[in-house]
């Protein structure tokens, strides 16, 4: 598997945790504190796995521009992520807290802005792939 498929495929996963974190009952009994904390560490492994990526999309032929801006995003979003982590552990979390909805639309706006440029980026790849296949 190319880069390429694998950015793809871990942006598809980090989409699908994405609405499976956004779904979550943040009320009700505690169950959903001990899945959410699953989640976030889902998470976790997901922003590793682009971390790599991001060190292999230049030798994968991405401009070195677009290259620098995934990874410059990815750090943004990623620090967004863990402030607000270490701001609001599972424990506390109060969905109806307007410091925490104005928290979560934060990481929701890196997200956007991170993923523009991750499918920017994956489809730079895949438009030079086809570049490359029709020279040969």
């Amino acid at each position: 598997m190319d880069v390429a498929d694998r950015l793809e495929r871990t942006i598809d996963e980090y989409n699908k945790l994405h609405l499976r974190m956004a779904k979550a009952p943040f009320k009700g009994d505690d169950s959903w504190k001990r899945e959410f904390v699953g989640l976030r560490r889902e998470l976790q492994a997901l922003l590793s796995q682009m971390g790599d990526l991001s060190n292999e999309l230049a030798g994968a032929g991405l401009d070195a521009g677009t290259s620098a801006l995934f990874r410059e995003c990815l750090v943004q979003m990623r620090h967004k992520v863990a402030l607000h982590q270490a701001d609001w552990p599972v424990v506390h979390i109060n969905s109806d807290d307007p410091v925490y909805r104005a928290s979560v639309e934060g990481v929701r706006e890196a997200n956007q802005k991170f993923l523009a440029v991750a499918d920017g980026a994956l489809k730079s790849l895949r438009s030079g792939a086809k570049h490359r296949d029709t020279r040969s």
